[in-house]
C-alpha cells in the first residue's frame, strides 16, 4: 500500500500508463491523495505512448515473468480483457489457457516485450519516465516520481513488497519461463530501473533555505524568477541547524543529496537570496568539472582591498564521481570547522582549478555596478543576519 499525507498540489496533473500488474493503481491513488489530477487517454495499458501530449508521462513496468503470471491469475475473462487493453493476441484466449500451455508453446499472447519496446523507442516530444515496479522498494525512487511531476514537499511512503510470482512456480517452470523473455530481461537488466526519456536539460538549479526565517521570503522570490524563465530547479526547506554558520556549512551535504537525486544532470547551486533576470544559457553548454566566479576585490566599490576570492553564491558542479569526491572533501572540512566560511573551505580545495564564471552569473547587488545585464543577482541576506546579531527571523 501507499501511505501519503495529504498536501496541496492543486492544479497539477499526472499521466500514468503501465503494462498492468505493475503497481500503477497504487501509484495513481497516491498521486491523487496529494492533490494531483489524472489526465491523458483512458487506456492505461495502451501499446504505444500517446501523441501530442502536453505534460510529463509516467510509464510503469515490471519483471515480465510477474506481469505474465499476474495477468493469467485472475480468470480467463479478465486475462482476455487485459490482453485486449494491451492490444495483444486476444484470439489466443479462444481456448482455455494455462501457464503450462504458454511455456510449452513458448508464446506470449500479451506481447509484453513488443509493448515495452514500443514505450522505450517510440519518438516522443515530452518527458517520459520509465519506472520499474521493483525499484519502488527504495523510497528515493518515489521521491523522483514526485519531483518529475513537480510535487512540492516531502511525503511519508510505504510500498508493499511482493514476492515475485514466478517463484511460486515449480522448479522446472522457473527454469523455463526466462527463455520466453530472454531478450527483454537482457534489455531491462541494462537499463536504470528509473530513468527519463527526453532531451533533458543538462543542468538543474538547486537551493535550500531555513524554515521560519527571513530566508523563506527570499526563496519565494528566487522560485518566482526561475519559473518566469522556465529554468529547471529544486528548492528545499531545511530545519534551522542552530545558527547562520551551521546552516551555511550544510551546503556540501545538501549538494551531495542533490547529486544523488538528479544523477543525470549537472548541479548548479545558488544561494536562496538570489534572483534570475534571464535564462542562464551558459549552463546549457558548460563543459567543466567546477565553475564559480573569481571575484576581483578591486571591483568592490566599498573596499580598497586587492586580490581575488572564490564566491560560492553560484557554483556549477558536473555530476561525475571526481566532483562528488571533491564535494565529499568539502563536506568533511565544513563538518570539522563549521565556523570557517564554507567558500573558504572550497577555495582551499580547488585553488584556481575551476572555470571562472562571468560576473553576470554572480552579481552582488550593490557592489558590482559595472555588471549592467546580470543573469543572477545576489542580495546578501546574510548582512541582515549580521545586523541582527545572528537572528534569522
Amino acid at each position: 500500500m501507499v501511505d501519503c499525507k495529504i498536501n496541496s498540489n492543486t492544479g497539477k496533473s499526472f499521466a500514468l500508463f503501465s503494462q498492468g500488474c505493475c503497481g500503477s493503481k497504487y501509484m495513481a491513488e497516491c498521486l491523487k491523495k496529494i492533490g494531483l489530477q489524472r489526465v491523458g487517454p483512458n487506456n492505461v495499458h495502451r501499446r504505444y505512448p500517446p501523441t501530442n501530449h502536453n505534460g510529463n508521462v509516467l510509464f510503469m513496468y515490471a519483471d515480465p515473468r510477474d506481469i505474465l503470471l499476474s495477468a493469467l491469475g485472475n480468470g480467463m475473462e479478465w486475462s482476455r480483457i487485459h490482453c485486449s487493453n494491451m492490444e495483444g493476441d486476444c484470439s489466443y484466449f479462444d481456448k482455455y489457457i494455462t501457464v503450462e500451455n504458454i511455456l510449452e508453446e513458448n508464446y506470449d499472447p500479451f506481447k509484453i516485450e513488443e509493448h515495452f519496446n514500443n514505450w522505450l523507442t517510440t519518438v516522443i516530444d515530452y518527458k517520459l519516465m520509465m519506472l520499474k515496479y521493483e525499484s519502488l522498494e527504495d523510497t528515493k525512487v518515489y521521491q523522483k516520481v514526485l519531483d518529475f511531476f513537480g510535487v512540492e514537499g516531502d511525503y511519508n511512503y510505504n510500498w508493499e513488497k511482493r514476492k515475485p510470482s514466478y517463484l511460486y512456480l515449480h522448479i522446472e517452470q522457473q527454469i523455463q519461463i526466462p527463455h520466453l523473455f530472454e531478450n527483454l530481461l537482457d534489455i531491462q537488466s541494462k537499463l536504470s530501473p528509473c530513468f527519463i526519456r527526453d532531451d533533458m536539460s543538462p543542468f538543474i538549479i538547486v537551493a535550500y533555505y531555513t524554515k521560519e526565517t527571513l530566508y523563506e521570503a527570499h526563496a519565494e522570490r528566487l522560485k518566482a524568477s526561475l519559473i518566469k524563465y522556465g529554468i529547471p530547479h529544486h528548492i528545499k526547506p531545511i530545519d534551522n541547524l542552530g545558527n547562520w554558520h551551521l546552516n551555511t556549512a550544510h551546503k556540501p551535504t545538501f549538494l551531495l543529496e542533490m547529486m544523488e537525486r538528479f544523477p543525470q544532470q549537472s548541479i548548479v547551486y545558488v544561494d536562496c537570496d538570489a534572483i534570475f533576470s534571464q535564462y542562464p544559457v551558459l549552463f546549457d553548454v558548460l563543459d567543466c568539472n567546477v565553475a564559480a566566479h573569481w571575484f576581483d576585490r578591486t571591483q568592490h566599490i566599498k573596499s580598497s582591498a586587492k586580490g581575488f576570492e572564490l564566491l560560492s553564491g553560484t557554483i556549477f558542479f558536473k555530476n561525475v564521481e571526481d566532483v562528488r569526491n571533491l564535494v565529499r572533501r568539502w563536506e568533511e572540512k565544513c563538518s570539522k570547522s563549521p565556523y570557517i566560511w564554507d567558500q573558504k573551505h572550497l577555495e582551499a580545495l580547488v585553488g584556481e582549478d575551476f572555470f571562472p564564471l562571468p560576473s553576470e552569473y554572480c552579481k552582488i547587488f550593490d557592489t558590482m555596478h559595472r555588471v549592467e545585464e546580470p543573469v543572477i543577482t545576489h542580495y546578501q541576506a546574510s548582512r541582515t543576519v549580521r545586523r541582527n546579531k545572528g537572528c534569522l527571523i
